[in-house]
């Protein structure tokens, strides 16, 4: 994991690349994985101009053949604001300490639930 330390959204366009180029995969075909009519939104984010759009995070983990957990990585690098609040909430959350993210989300969802019943 020491390789992904203190990437950027730049290093992650950067490591996007190689691993697309290690892997002889051309900027279309992740386009027409992931959809796009054309080459230049994956250049952009390619080359540190765009950002990954986090509803799509896991389509481009899979579209560049990386492992799964490179999504939260691109989530902590590229979307560090929302990295930082989940490390918060857990943090100042005694109920969410040391879960899963499996197992978090389950506690968060029972969570709401039971705020939104409390509500009603």
């Amino acid at each position: 994991m020491q390789r992904f330390k203190n990437m950027s959204i730049n290093t992650i366009g950067a490591y996007l690349k190689k691993a697309r180029e290690e892997k002889n995969l051309s900027q279309k075909s992740v386009a027409e994985v992931l959809n796009y009519k054309n080459i230049n939104f994956i250049s952009m984010i390619e080359n540190g101009v765009s950002k990954i759009p986090v509803n799509k995070i896991m389509e481009f983990v899979k579209a560049y053949q990386l492992p799964p957990f490179f999504g939260y990585v691109i989530i902590r690098e590229v979307y560090g604001d929302i990295w930082n609040a989940m490390i918060e909430t857990e943090k100042i959350n005694p109920q969410l300490k040391g879960l899963s993210f499996k197992e978090l989300d389950k506690k968060i969802k029972a969570l709401y639930k039971e705020e939104l019943n409390r509500d009603s």
